[in-house]
């Protein structure tokens, strides 16, 4: 069945036999250790102050390494679809994606190390993502800027100097919305900026470089809330690099190829996010239902009454349209690349956040009080964040819009 080109084989398969049993085990995973575990999580974050990770993350890492859930994401076995399907479980609790070490930025992070890490960057920094031993950040945009045009990012300059004899890039400039950055185990930093000659001018092209987290210079200027909650230990912070010096050999890829590893970082993220939001979106609207089968309000149970029964229908067209997306954009992925897909990824990237969004809002809209308190309104902040993470919709909708005009004139002669 081809269901979004019908000109080429995009087609949805079943979960590949060893997909299956890691998706069958995620499924127990979250649901029998992830979910229950959250409210001590929270209490133990509570009682530290945020300096260290929680013990029962702690455990529920060791058991996933027990059941071979980790670094599912770099699993050659598992294509884009298969992942997907697995992520939509993953997303269901906020500490799986942390237990499973398939959590953000850190699986990117682990992604551009990979295929664009010297041997030397590999054993200084990707061994260490790969165990769990540390976490990193990235360290994209800029507070001065809309760092959605990636044009604009430049604020942060990497010049050229050599100290004690050896030749290295001083590092200067904000950033903010790095998340990672103040988690205890965080080690180093990837950060996108641009060259600069020593007389001052900018050169071409955006450039990453490593700084590890103790560079000095490099200061965590404040913890970024969302709608007013902390993600501490692992959320998102304003980090200033002020004259921070690292080697030359800190370059990932050669300066000036910082956007070309950005896009090929990026493409998969989102897909990733929006299977999880699925996930997410899943859980709310069980929660939604569970709460409509319980209240009784002007005389009888709220399933009754037919403003709640249209919440349901249309929050699992919602969820469905949200899935079938996804797994079709990762299906295209698949088979004809990250560029052949991109169609496919910006659609999902415009869509999925929003449709789940409206389940979230449903679901809080029938808990009442309880539902701005508690933890549907800490999913609601995180999902509303999707829609502006990994460029916002603005953006994806310019991409869906030129292609879909490309492709009308080309049918129609026009070009």
């Amino acid at each position: 069945m081809s269901i979004s080109h019908p000109n080429d084989p995009i087609s949805l398969p079943p979960l590949s036999p060893d997909a299956l049993l890691i998706f069958k085990k995620m499924e127990s995973f979250v649901t029998d250790d992830c979910i229950p575990s959250e409210q001590t999580f929270f209490s133990q974050v509570s009682s530290t102050g945020f300096t260290c990770i929680p013990p029962v993350l702690i455990s529920l890492i060791s058991k996933a390494k027990s059941l071979n859930l980790w670094n599912l994401h770099l699993k050659t076995s598992l294509s884009h679809l298969d992942y997907a399907r697995i992520c939509s479980v993953i997303g269901r609790s906020f500490l799986s994606p942390h237990a499973t070490n398939t959590t953000a930025p850190d699986s990117g992070n682990m992604e551009v190390l990979h295929t664009y890490g010297t041997p030397l960057q590999k054993s200084l920094y990707l061994d260490g993502l790969k165990d769990g031993t540390m976490r990193s950040a990235f360290c994209m945009t800029e507070p001065e800027v809309a760092s959605s045009d990636a044009r604009n990012v430049g604020g942060t300059t990497f010049r050229r100097e050599v100290r004690n004899g050896r030749e290295g890039y001083v590092v200067n400039g904000r950033k903010w919305w790095s998340t990672g950055a103040h988690d205890p185990r965080c080690k180093f930093m990837i950060v996108m900026g641009k060259c600069i000659s020593t007389s001052g001018e900018k050169e071409k092209g955006h450039t990453m470089v490593i700084v590890p987290r103790d560079c000095p210079g490099l200061t965590i200027v404040r913890d970024l809330t969302v709608f007013g909650h902390d993600d501490a230990p692992f959320g998102h912070a304003e980090v200033d690099f002020n004259a921070c010096w690292v080697p030359l050999e800190s370059c990932l890829g050669g300066e000036g190829e910082g956007g070309r590893i950005a896009q090929s970082r990026l493409g998969p993220g989102r897909i990733h996010h929006c299977m999880r939001a699925v996930g997410l979106g899943e859980r709310c609207y069980e929660a939604m239902i569970k709460r409509s089968l319980e209240r009784e309000v002007f005389g009888k149970v709220m399933i009754r009454h037919g403003t709640m029964q249209s919440k349901i229908a249309e929050g699992k067209g919602r969820l469905e349209t949200a899935r079938l997306l996804t797994l079709v954009a990762a299906r295209a992925m698949d088979v004809l690349g990250n560029k052949g897909a991109r169609t496919d990824i910006s659609l999902a990237k415009i869509l999925v956040p929003r449709m789940i969004l409206g389940i979230m809002d449903d679901a809080i809209q029938t808990h009442g009080g309880q539902g701005v308190e508690g933890e549907l309104a800490l999913f609601y902040g995180a999902m509303r964040c999707l829609r502006i993470a990994d460029g916002p919709d603005e953006v994806h909708v310019g991409v869906v819009a030129r292609r879909e005009a490309k492709k009308w004139m080309e049918r129609n002669g026009k070009l």
